[in-house]
């Protein structure tokens, strides 16, 4: 493991160094402890989000075209992100990394992405977010995914993106298990939006060579003020038809920060149109940026990330994150 996390580490300075005209690397660690109690039953507690992650961005020489990566280096579970099956099933140490295109009015990315879900809560890297105030859907959602999309942005404010990539439901590549997406992302003045459709293709485990689709509706929209944001995720949940809204999920968020050192935030949510979730999130930042921030978070829910029902239980985090940004 430790041989792998260096070669990897080493390979991001080599090619940043050769072939960028800037580059940007952030070392990230992430160390919290959480607890989760459902009703009636004892509380069970393990270290929650810790992690380790690497990020890479930058541009070429043609400031058109930029790069970026995130490594997933270590988690709770090392195994899982270095165990894979196969590389376009499930999740592996690799979250992302492509090459991007970007002009006046076309643009495009090919590599390893994120699948357009219309949901402004996956906007954040997963080290930013967390579990107890997240919604069940980006909790079971596997969104990291390969292909190339196109961009089209017939002005500033407007950009149509179109993708075609594998699907993590997919076993091998023969299965051609594939997922596309269209979204719309949006800006008028202080509200945005970003509207997405999409659906993969999945291999029938249960079934002789049966195949199905699941198809996803997105529908985000946020209000930006001086000091508030104010967002609302609106989503069929993206396990089932376009019109079946049984576990969807309705997410109202309140973002607060007026203070360089204090953030805060709110969340209620309405998970298969039948549990409520609500919860508060607080994040401290001492040095008034994000070199180190301290968060702790606390919620209630009703359904774990399987989307399994669950008695009502609190899950509640306190930890640490670290931001070591180097320049080159």
């Amino acid at each position: 493991m430790k041989k792998t996390l260096i070669f990897w580490l080493a390979q991001i300075f080599t090619v940043s160094s050769i072939f960028a005209q800037s580059a940007e690397i952030t070392i990230t660690p992430r160390f919290e402890g959480e607890m989760t109690k459902p009703q009636s039953e004892k509380a069970d507690f393990g270290f929650g989000m810790s992690s380790l992650y690497a990020f890479v961005d930058g541009n070429f020489r043609n400031e058109n075209f930029s790069y970026s990566a995130s490594l997933h280096l270590l988690s709770t579970d090392p195994a899982y992100l270095y165990n894979y099956k196969a590389p376009f099933t499930n999740g592996t140490w690799l979250d992302w990394a492509y090459l991007s295109y970007d002009g006046e009015l076309f643009g495009g990315s090919l590599g390893k992405m994120v699948l357009n879900t219309g949901l402004f809560e996956f906007d954040a890297n997963d080290v930013d977010c967390y579990s107890p105030v997240v919604s069940s859907t980006w909790n079971s959602m596997i969104t990291y995914q390969t292909g190339a999309a196109l961009r089209f942005t017939p002005w500033e404010t407007q950009m149509l993106e179109v993708q075609f990539l594998t699907s993590p439901l997919m076993e091998k590549l023969s299965d051609k298990d594939f997922a596309w997406s269209v979204a719309w992302r949006g800006e008028f003045g202080r509200f945005s939006t970003f509207w997405a459709l999409n659906q993969q293709r999945y291999t029938d485990l249960t079934e002789e060579n049966g195949h199905g689709f699941v198809t996803m509706v997105g529908f985000g929209n946020c209000l930006t003020l001086d000091h508030v944001k104010i967002t609302l995720d609106v989503t069929n949940g993206g396990y089932g038809n376009f019109s079946d809204w049984s576990r969807s999920e309705f997410t109202a968020r309140l973002d607060w920060f007026s203070n360089d050192m204090f953030k805060a935030g709110a969340v209620v949510g309405l998970q298969h149109l039948e549990k409520m979730m609500y919860g508060f999130n607080f994040q401290y930042l001492p040095f008034r940026n994000d070199t180190l921030r301290i968060h702790a978070s606390l919620s209630k829910r009703g359904y774990d990330n399987c989307y399994r029902e669950l008695n009502d239980y609190m899950v509640a985090s306190l930890g640490i994150t670290y931001n070591l940004h180097l320049n080159l």
